[in-house]
């Protein structure tokens, strides 16, 4: 599934690791081609606004970090993932174009 929300909409994209599973049961698969790997559940959220910002929200899980960054058709994007405490499982991954400003709370 591809989260594409309006420029300057992202109220409504979600920050936290159960709103991407709530959102995402599924596997990117532009994604997981990009990475060459198998993703649990993912997300990518693409902009045309450089001063849009999208904040994570690493309530509930040990962790949110910045992986990697990544091309898909043609879009850079930031790679996060979503890291279990004490197991170090990655629960989701969500990429976020490279033009948005991406904190993590």
């Amino acid at each position: 599934c591809n989260a594409r929300p309006a420029t300057n909409s992202f109220r409504a994209v979600p920050k936290g690791q159960g709103d991407v599973l709530s959102i995402s049961d599924e596997a990117n698969t532009d994604l997981e081609a990009a990475l060459n790997t198998l993703l649990p559940n993912s997300l990518i959220i693409e902009t045309d606004n450089a001063n849009d910002a999208v904040q994570l929200d690493d309530a509930g899980v040990g962790a949110v970090n910045q992986t990697t960054s990544v091309n898909v058709n043609g879009t850079n994007l930031d790679v996060y993932e979503f890291v279990e405490a004490g197991t170090g499982n990655v629960l989701a991954t969500v990429a976020v174009d490279d033009q948005a400003a991406v904190t993590v709370v």
